[in-house]
């Protein structure tokens, strides 16, 4: 597997601006897998068809939003671990605090071992650029 990247200039807002911007690698061309891709692909690598396994992947979807609408989190054997948080204004006592001060929910994730271990194993392409 191969990753292609490009060569992105960016100034380093933490650095006197009158530094020239530098350039960093940045994930070229990146491309959303869709379900029924998904679906296709593992077809085709499994003895089950694809109206069954996008069934089980939208399922899937409902009962991981139900679990974390719960406060729970979820976690996907070799795959990672996907769970709710929240972060809100401060109070100056315990008392105080309520569900009002709560501002925003956030979803994480936390990528298992073996998903970190296989992209790390990943090759690189520089693409080529013009200017």
């Amino acid at each position: 597997m191969t990753i292609e990247f490009k060569a992105v200039q960016i100034n380093n807002p933490q650095i006197n601006k009158k530094q020239e911007a530098k350039f960093y690698p940045r994930i070229y061309n990146t491309q959303k897998i869709d379900l029924e891709k998904m679906c296709t692909d593992i077809c085709r690598s499994t003895s089950l068809n694809a109206l069954t396994i996008k069934h089980v992947l939208v399922a899937m979807e409902y009962q991981i939003a139900d679990y974390m609408q719960n406060g729970n989190s979820v976690n996907l054997p070799g795959i990672g671990t996907i769970y709710p948080s929240i972060s809100g204004n401060p109070s100056e006592t315990i008392e105080e605090v309520n569900a009002d001060d709560i501002k925003k929910v956030n979803i994480n994730f936390r990528p298992s071992k073996k998903l970190k271990k296989a992209v790390r194993l990943v090759k690189f392409k520089k693409v080529s650029q013009t200017f």
